[in-house]
């Protein structure tokens, strides 16, 4: 796996998302030690387990991918949450 992620790294890349089989920390901090230290890329692991075995069906998977999605946004530069709150007017 730590090849293969290695292969892909060149100057544009901004992030790398990683598909992990299972919950095994020590595959997770493999990844998160060769994306921060050794070639420095921005990551996000997502559980395949997680996918397969979301509960409440469709809604449990869409809540776990929203997430994901959210993180993603936030390690690109982007916000989590904004709120547009409107200029008053001083009469």
């Amino acid at each position: 796996m730590l090849e293969a992620i290695k292969a892909q790294i060149d100057p544009d890349l901004q992030m790398i998302v990683v598909m992990l089989p299972s919950d095994k920390k020590d595959r997770y901090d493999a990844v998160k030690k060769q994306c921060c230290v050794e070639t420095p890329v921005a990551t996000q692991c997502v559980q395949a387990k997680k996918l397969l075995k979301a509960k409440n069906g469709r809604s449990g998977i869409m809540s776990y991918v929203s997430m994901t999605v959210i993180q993603i946004n936030c390690k690109l530069g982007g916000e989590a949450w904004a709120v547009d709150i409107p200029v008053c007017c001083r009469l």
